[in-house]
């Protein structure tokens, strides 16, 4: 029984591994080049690349914050959007747009290490959802080139960062455009987030304390999901040195050396089409365990349309420096001597 239980493994980690690389083909072989010129990354550059879909409202300031924190490009992959979402991508120079019409469901990770491997050169490749908005400790006096010679000094080669759910005040069927979340969702609520020791992938390499893995938040508790959403991941990494995605995982990295500092990944998911994007998650059942999470939220709006995420418990979102002072985001006395620097300040 246990060989042959071992032998079914074995066969099964095959069927997985033929599948992936032959997803990998497949988005190679029918990805098109729509738009911008794809630069080549140098050690202390950052591509920022993402998949997007009818994402009119949010690429804008996808775009905008990305490029104004100090990424040399954003890689978008439109998965067949129907609404002005490449129209507005072109808008921007430093965009190259992409597009893929395979099925997100099965091919979504292969997408993702396609834009990893094809587009991080020899820099920083940060992986992000559309509706992210990426963030580290005292951005406001630490210019991103720095913080990317400090990983490459001490020789990291991934960075740990927590989803932080960010809300507006208001009920839901009030919530704003998405093109106005980053002033009208500004509130977070740590009281349901859970705790847990962080495993690290066995490939993987810490140095310094182990951060948090964090749990559920405010999507569980507001929504009575039976299995809260993993809000840690791996966004940064630099694939030159050997970090690579997961091919099962968003959250997941391999081959990687920890830093000793974690990030932020401002999640910008409650806007005024929530509802209609919840449905057709549910109908195209397109996202992770058949989109049993969107599931949960259709319900609990269809029988609480005024739901109020905003309760007691909830603040006001100020900087990634405040959360890191509080101890909610690591950073290790080495990440914040490099405040000190004159050579590390933003500029004005």
């Amino acid at each position: 029984m246990k060989l042959t239980t071992k032998f079914r493994n074995e066969i099964r980690k095959l069927r997985q591994r033929w599948s992936r690389r032959h997803y990998g083909r497949q988005v190679a072989a029918t990805t098109d080049h729509i738009h911008g010129v794809p630069v080549h990354p140098l050690v202390n550059d950052l591509v920022v690349v993402a998949l997007m879909r009818d994402a009119a409202g949010q690429v804008a300031s996808f775009l905008q914050h990305h490029l104004r924190l100090g990424a040399r490009s954003v890689v978008l992959l439109d998965n067949g959007s129907t609404d002005a979402s490449i129209d507005i991508a072109r808008q921007f120079d430093q965009a190259v747009v992409l597009q893929c019409r395979l099925p997100y469901a099965t091919h979504k990770y292969a997408m993702k290490h396609f834009l990893c491997n094809r587009f991080s050169g020899g820099g920083w490749c940060l992986i992000a959802d559309i509706d992210e908005h990426f963030d580290y400790p005292y951005s406001n006096e630490i210019s991103l080139e720095a913080f990317l010679r400090y990983l490459n000094k001490n020789q990291f080669t991934a960075v740990v960062a927590q989803m932080l759910d960010l809300f507006p005040a208001g009920p839901a069927d009030q919530w704003p455009d998405a093109t106005a979340t980053e002033t009208t969702s500004c509130f977070y609520d740590l009281s349901a987030v859970h705790f847990q020791p962080y495993q690290a992938h066995r490939t993987n390499r810490l140095d310094g304390a182990a951060p948090s893995h964090w749990s559920g938040g405010i999507r569980k508790s507001a929504f009575a999901m039976t299995n809260g959403p993993s809000l840690t991941k791996h966004p940064l990494l630099f694939p030159s040195a050997g970090a690579l995605p997961t091919l099962k995982s968003s959250h997941e990295c391999r081959h990687a050396r920890i830093a000793d500092v974690t990030c932020l990944l401002k999640h910008y998911k409650f806007t005024g089409n929530f509802f209609d994007q919840c449905r057709v998650a549910v109908e195209q059942k397109n996202y992770f365990n058949e989109s049993s999470e969107y599931r949960d939220y259709l319900k609990m709006l269809e029988d609480f349309p005024s739901l109020v995420l905003k309760e007691s418990t909830a603040e006001r979102f100020t900087s990634t420096g405040a959360l890191a002072e509080r101890g909610i985001l690591q950073s290790s006395l080495r990440y914040r001597n490099l405040r000190q620097s004159n050579l590390c300040r933003v500029a004005a």
